[in-house]
């Protein structure tokens, strides 16, 4: 009779019922979302409204609700600016120099030298190479008994320790050098992307992963050292390949989101659309 009954009356319900509802999904949603409700977060039929038309014109791709929240944190974050890529270190000689075939090889000097057999008896070149050094500023002296050496020692000396050992020993000196450079330089790249550490990156599996790895190089270096005293000793360095990958792979993971925020970044205004 008044004009406000029967099926009128029914839709003014249905739509005060649907503003109600939908609203209520907005405050659950309120807190993670409140930049991207501006300018409805108080009124509840432009929210509904909004609500509406959103529904019937937007075809963006659909994500789940915590791939929506990672953005809009990113996005609507008071000023985002370009994050740096994680400096990725190269490890691949390090590697390689685990393989060497001078640690597995003893160093020694030649064996059909009159004195050779002498130096194998006593089982220890290294120690004879020792006072060598001492045996050519001494003036032929022999630097443990005092006394004064045939000639023909001082030649059968330099014969055993030969062109051959010579070259073995640069090459061991060489590699003990370029492991320590390498080490040096690897450490340098990690510790300074520990010291300034990225967000996207997980710093607590990065740091002690990388903790694991210097312990490693540490040991190694060590190792290098003992053969470089005595050459003839055989040695194995400690692998670091499963080391390295779980650095590599975390730096990576870390790079992936850092691209992709950056990107995010440069086309922020469509992003936040």
């Amino acid at each position: 009779i008044d004009g406000n009954g029967g099926k009128k009356s029914e839709l003014v319900t249905l739509e005060t019922e649907f503003k109600n509802r939908v609203w209520e999904f907005k405050k659950k949603y309120d807190g993670d979302f409140a930049a991207a409700f501006e300018g409805l977060r108080n009124n509840a039929e432009k929210f509904r409204d909004r609500f509406i038309q959103e529904n019937a014109s937007n075809k963006a791709t659909l994500l789940s609700f915590d791939e929506l929240k990672k953005k809009a944190q990113s996005i609507f974050e008071s000023n985002p600016t370009q994050e740096s890529i994680v400096s990725v270190p190269n490890g691949a000689r390090l590697i390689d120099f685990e393989s060497s075939k001078i640690l597995s090889k003893p160093v020694i000097g030649k064996n059909d030298v009159d004195i050779a057999a002498m130096i194998q008896k006593l089982g220890n070149s290294d120690w004879v190479r020792t006072g060598k050094a001492y045996y050519e500023v001494n003036d032929s002296i022999c630097p443990f008994c005092q006394q004064a050496t045939p000639p023909t020692f001082a030649q059968s000396l330099a014969e055993y320790f030969d062109e051959t050992f010579l070259h073995d020993i640069q090459e061991l000196n060489e590699l003990c050098q370029n492991y320590e450079t390498e080490y040096a330089n690897i450490s340098g790249i990690l510790q300074s992307v520990q010291a300034v550490p990225s967000r996207f990156l997980e710093m607590e599996k990065f740091n002690s992963t990388v903790e694991l790895f210097i312990s490693k190089c540490t040991v190694n270096t060590q190792k290098l050292k003992e053969k470089k005293s005595e050459p003839s000793r055989i040695i194995q360095l400690e692998p670091l390949q499963g080391f390295l990958d779980s650095v590599l792979g975390l730096i990576e993971v870390a790079n992936k989101k850092i691209t992709e925020h950056n990107t995010m970044v440069a086309n922020l205004g469509n992003e936040k659309k």
